[in-house]
């Protein structure tokens, strides 16, 4: 199934520099038939995009406007998901375009997203039933 990029929400604030080159070496070497569908959800009316950011993010660097995805079916933490969205919303991150600006190196990415990843984790352990106008992104630093 193919959708417009700018359609996908994503869940995510910043892109791994070397994982985003690697990805545009795949597209150049094998085209773009060598990468997976990008991942989604449609949680609360939107289109989420559950993995593949930086695929979504390549697309958008070689202006493709539709994209293969496939519809997540493994069950996961869709709490995390629609914390991540607010926090991707509240960084004015509404498309993958908008992930181009926030394109990071490795050693700041494991810092700024997947430390903070885990520091959300725990803060939503106390909001377990907790609505989108309940979260805070104050504890983040």
């Amino acid at each position: 199934m193919k959708l417009l990029l700018d359609m996908l929400q994503p869940s995510q604030i910043y892109i791994n520099k070397a994982k985003l080159e690697a990805i545009i070496e795949v597209i150049n070497d094998e085209g773009f038939a060598a990468l997976e569908p990008i991942p989604i959800k449609e949680l609360d009316t939107e289109m989420v995009i559950v993995d593949g950011h930086t695929r979504a993010l390549a697309y958008h660097i070689f202006d493709i406007q539709e994209v293969e995805v496939v519809f997540e079916d493994e069950e996961l933490d869709w709490q995390m998901y629609r914390f991540c969205v607010y926090w991707a919303k509240e960084n004015d991150i509404f498309a993958p375009q908008h992930l181009e600006e926030r394109i990071i190196s490795n050693e700041d990415y494991q810092v700024l997203w997947i430390d903070q990843c885990q520091k959300a984790k725990e803060y939503l352990k106390n909001l377990e039933n907790a609505e989108i106008k309940d979260f805070d992104l104050d504890f983040i630093n």
